[in-house]
């Protein structure tokens, strides 16, 4: 929780499109404005176009599916290790 606050520079409780190119910035993970859309699309359960701390902590925790293809275990994997930086 402590980066997820550091990166949430207005204080609003949510990532929006600026701070989450921040995020990946800071990985060395930003490609373009667009991926940083798809991630906010892919994480944003309520749909008001931000990532909140609970949708950034649900998809960190999310268990893969039983048939997961290899990519998706490594995938599943990152998330962990990246879990307790937010």
């Amino acid at each position: 929780m402590l980066y997820f606050v550091q990166y949430d520079t207005n204080g609003d409780g949510s990532l929006d499109a600026l701070e989450m190119t921040n995020v990946l910035k800071s990985m060395n993970l930003f490609e373009s404005d667009g991926q940083v859309a798809a991630i906010i699309k892919g994480l944003d359960a309520n749909g008001d176009g931000k990532v909140q701390l609970r949708e950034l902590a649900n998809f960190l925790n999310s268990k893969p599916e039983k048939n997961s293809r290899p990519e998706e275990e490594e995938e599943q994997e990152a998330r962990a290790a990246h879990a307790n930086s937010f």
